[in-house]
């Protein structure tokens, strides 16, 4: 079973928010706070696993490989319909850390001793350049704004039910 594009996206979108409205970078099933640095860039990776517990003991087991690759901060966070797909959310300091990291080799042979049974899915997230936009940065929002899902009206807020 693959994961949807929007349910890939609403994930994102969801840990975010999250991570927004907790002003943390902590949430999820976190690894250690001691590895948990906010970085710039989130590498937001799923693919489904023959076994969780066989998958997470290979992935707690890379974390000095992690730390070595520019990883700053990482979630674990499983589907909840289909616990064999495991969405993993790296943070980097940058878009090249990230890519090196995702086109490894090491990391491959990796996912291939876990037991991922698919490729897997994965998408950069960064904040957006606001002075790019001339005008968006006045309108930006802060950790301390209200959550922005909150101002929309209720027939435009997002749909924890996308297809």
């Amino acid at each position: 079973m693959t994961i949807s594009k929007h349910l890939f996206a609403a994930i994102a979108i969801a840990f975010v928010s999250i991570t927004a409205l907790a002003g943390s970078y902590s949430v999820g099933a976190a690894i250690s706070p001691e590895h948990s640095t906010p970085g710039p860039v989130l590498a937001v990776v799923s693919h489904p696993v023959a076994d969780y517990a066989a998958w997470r003991v290979i992935y707690d087991a890379g974390q000095s490989a992690r730390d070595t690759m520019g990883v700053t901060g990482a979630e674990v966070f499983v589907d909840t319909v289909n616990p064999s797909v495991v969405v993993v959310i790296h943070r980097f300091p940058s878009v090249e850390a990230a890519n090196e990291f995702l086109q490894h080799p090491a990391l491959k042979d990796a996912m291939t001793r876990a037991g991922v049974t698919a490729p897997r899915r994965s998408s950069l997230l960064q904040p957006p350049d606001l002075t790019a936009h001339p005008g968006l940065a006045s309108q930006s929002m802060s950790f301390s704004d209200p959550p922005f899902f909150g101002t929309l009206p209720r027939n435009e807020r997002l749909s924890p039910s996308l297809s």
